[in-house]
């Protein structure tokens, strides 16, 4: 990744952070009590005329692993 780009995601995430401070503050609580090999993570997006999309998936170590890091990069200067 460019370290421009990496630099503008930053502070996109700074700005969603500040936008929506009770879901970042979930986000977080649940990257660090959460992110265990063989939970569950659900995704369920709610349209605006009712309809639902809704995924999840069962986090191995290798997406533990990912999300970790990815949270680490994104956080390292808090």
């Amino acid at each position: 990744m460019n370290p421009a780009a990496l630099f503008r995601l930053k502070a996109d995430v700074k700005a969603f952070e500040a936008a929506h401070p009770k879901f970042t503050a979930f986000l977080h609580y649940a990257a660090e009590h959460s992110l265990q090999e063989g939970n569950v993570l659900e995704v369920t997006v709610r349209q605006p005329d009712g309809k639902e999309v809704r995924s999840n998936l069962r986090l191995s170590e290798d997406d533990v692993r990912m999300l970790k890091d990815l949270l680490e990069l994104l956080h390292t200067e808090k």
